[in-house]
């Protein structure tokens, strides 16, 4: 269960800090370019 728990966990860090990641990038590269 453990295991099972840390994955899980694991999964859902790795998914929110991918969309903070990806929507970030895209503000400075759109402010970058512009």
């Amino acid at each position: 269960m453990v295991l099972n728990d840390v994955l899980s966990v694991a999964g859902m860090l790795v998914v929110v800090v991918g969309m903070l990641w990806a929507f970030q990038s895209e503000n400075l590269g759109v402010k970058h370019h512009a």
